[in-house]
């Protein structure tokens, strides 16, 4: 009797091939993304860490620029932890 071969079509051989381009570019995409979310959380990280010391060794009475810089990094700080919030509740 013979052997068995298993013959595939153009089609088919061409089907397999966008199959792995299409992994290969989500891959990189997820690791991209990933690279990414890694930084944002850093950051917010390194933020979170200078506001905690800034307003720590601001002194309440002064007035002024740095009590004026502490309420904008605070308020950076709570729009990043927001988006954060967000984009785990995305990735569950």
């Amino acid at each position: 009797m013979g052997c068995w071969s298993i013959s595939m079509s153009d089609k088919e051989i061409a089907f397999l091939g966008y199959t792995a381009v299409i992994k290969e570019r989500l891959l990189h995409f997820v690791r991209s993304l990933s690279t990414v979310l890694t930084f944002a959380y850093c950051l917010s990280s390194v933020i979170q860490q200078t506001h905690k010391f800034l307003s720590e060794s601001t002194n309440p009475s002064e007035t002024g620029n740095s009590a004026s810089c502490a309420l904008a990094l605070n308020s950076y700080v709570v729009s990043l932890n927001s988006s954060q919030d967000m984009s785990r509740s995305t990735f569950k």
